[in-house]
């Protein structure tokens, strides 16, 4: 699933800057940490779905979840509800 950490980055990097946010305030805006968000900015760990749908909702990143294969999501082990 490394793709999607690699999205994930993506979004958490431009979203900190394009919003000018310290991770303590993006982490709190997403529903989790600041320790929590540097270990995903730097790929580590369990990617939340709760984490996902925070940058989805709040964010409006859709395509982090725009998986290649249907193996992919079965990966995520998540459920986004709109």
């Amino acid at each position: 699933m490394e793709q999607l950490a690699d999205r994930v980055t993506w979004a958490i990097v431009r979203i900190s800057q394009d919003e000018n946010l310290s991770d303590e305030e993006l982490a709190k805006i997403i529903g989790t940490n600041k320790n929590t968000l540097a270990a995903y900015r730097n790929k580590e760990g369990l990617i939340k779905g709760g984490v996902l749908t925070g940058l989805i909702r709040h964010f409006n990143y859709n395509s982090i979840l725009a998986p290649e294969s249907h193996s992919q999501i079965a990966n995520c082990r998540m459920r986004v509800s709109y």
